[in-house]
């Protein structure tokens, strides 16, 4: 029901990712954030309805979306709002999005586009700097876990083949009556078996935990090749750098502007364009600019009684119907 209250009362639904930044392919996917406004009992009863997954599930049989899928995230404004005011990096950029990816707008929702220039303040330096620095971290070792759990697979199918009923606690027991030792990815622990970054019980079926990993891997085939081809995730690697692009075009100008100038660079480096430590080099260098930054547009704290002011008329206004 909250699914359906969400959409019914949507101020905002903005076309995110890919298709926002101008790096998308043919095959890229379409997904969506919004912003929806509270129903009464939301804001003065005990019920609560912050977010809301408003998008469509359809997986193949390798467990990836297909084109039916919908990724579709719906805030209530007043998260939306605390969010942006936070320089959440996902969603202060949804504040900028270019008319074409703003697929629904009421005036209340342009309302709150308009203000958004009260949002960021240069407490974003540490946001986005932070987010990009997971992404680099995620970078370095996506690779690794994704061997590890290759390896695993691979000599979990033959202790599989030796004895389709064995456990993991009886593989433990007679592993030199198997005369196989488990790869590097796989560690006996003192109450479990780690397999890459994933862990298992000693009562589990070998069978069981051999579909488990195989349904992980699958979970990652669509940047398999990325993995094999380049030695690291491209993807990721284009979000760091995405990341760091944004933030001194923020902390340079005080604004965002779609589709990202930086496209064509974010587009080659996801497509394997550059090394890793050439995507590391170049992480560094633009740190080093948005350190440099000495005269920046923006706020130097927040603006919060101002958004407050904004999100109280907004809601009110919902409420009351004024318009």
């Amino acid at each position: 029901m909250d699914r359906a209250q969400a959409q019914a009362n949507l101020l905002l639904k903005i076309r995110t990712g890919s298709q926002l930044y101008g790096t998308a392919r043919p095959d890229s996917d379409e997904d969506f954030a919004g912003v929806f406004a509270p129903l009464a009992p939301w804001v003065y009863g005990m019920r609560r309805v912050e977010q809301v997954d408003c998008g469509h599930v359809a997986k193949d049989a390798a467990g990836k979306n297909t084109a039916e899928a919908i990724d579709f995230t719906a805030y209530e404004v007043r998260k939306f709002a605390r969010l942006a005011l936070d320089n959440n990096p996902n969603v202060l950029e949804l504040l900028f999005a270019d008319a074409p990816n703003v697929v629904h707008v009421t005036p209340l929702g342009q309302r709150l586009l308009d203000g958004r220039g009260l949002f960021p303040h240069r407490g974003l330096v540490k946001r986005f700097v932070g987010y990009a620095t997971s992404q680099r971290h995620k970078m370095r070792i996506r690779i690794q876990h994704y061997g590890a759990l290759k390896d695993a697979l691979a000599w979990l199918d033959e202790q599989h083949a030796a004895n389709p009923s064995i456990s993991l606690a009886e593989v433990k027991g007679h592993r030199e009556a198997l005369s196989q030792k488990p790869p590097p990815g796989f560690a006996w622990k003192a109450s479990h078996a780690q397999v890459g970054d994933q862990s298992y019980g000693y009562h589990e079926r070998v069978k069981n935990v051999r579909k488990k990993v195989g349904a992980r891997l699958a979970s990652a085939t669509n940047r398999t090749v990325l993995f094999e081809r380049h030695g690291f995730d491209t993807k990721f690697a284009s979000h760091l750098i995405r990341l760091l692009m944004e933030c001194r075009e923020l902390v340079q100008t005080g604004t965002l502007v779609f589709p990202l100038a930086y496209a064509d660079e974010l587009r080659a480096i996801r497509e394997g364009a550059l090394t890793m430590p050439e995507i590391e080099a170049r992480a560094t260098a633009i740190e080093d600019e948005i350190r440099a930054v000495t005269n920046s547009p923006l706020r130097t704290k927040t603006a919060f009684d101002e958004v407050d002011a904004l999100v109280q008329d907004i809601v009110r206004d919902h409420l009351e119907g004024a318009v």
